[in-house]
């Protein structure tokens, strides 16, 4: 049970990563915007900073869709990005702004869904950390 648990986990941070990372590949317009908006820049820094942010997206995806032995790294690295997301959208509650999160394809912005999807996107990412990293001082 615990064992599906995982693997369960693991693939659906993996799908929801690697998708997000292809969709802002294919429509960095609203994620650019974003950032360029919270970080007070330029648009073409910004376009550059989603594009490469979705390219790491992707292989963070990668990671957990086809390298189980990296799976404690990738959960790091996930949730240390869902936490700084989950800030960034307590931050901005009171300026809802369209994220870009899934590209111009999905149309997703700061508000209480935002913050609900990252945390528990970050309670996954803990619960994988946890447990992945208990399986690999048990080897």
């Amino acid at each position: 049970m615990k064992q599906n648990l995982l693997l369960t986990s693991r693939y659906l941070l993996g799908v929801v990563f690697a998708l997000s990372g292809i969709l802002k590949l294919i429509s960095p317009e609203d994620a650019a915007e974003f950032v360029s908006h919270v970080l007070s820049m330029k648009i073409q820094v910004s376009m550059m900073i989603v594009l490469l942010g979705s390219v790491f997206e992707v292989g963070l995806g990668a990671v957990f869709l086809l390298v189980t032995s990296r799976t404690t790294l990738a959960a790091i690295i996930s949730a240390s990005m869902m936490m700084a997301f989950s800030a960034i959208g307590v931050l901005m509650l009171g300026d809802i702004k369209s994220c870009g999160c899934f590209g111009g394809l999905y149309q997703s912005q700061t508000d209480h869904f935002f913050i609900a999807r990252n945390l528990t996107l970050l309670l996954i990412s803990m619960f994988l950390l946890r447990h992945s990293s208990q399986q690999s001082n048990q080897r």
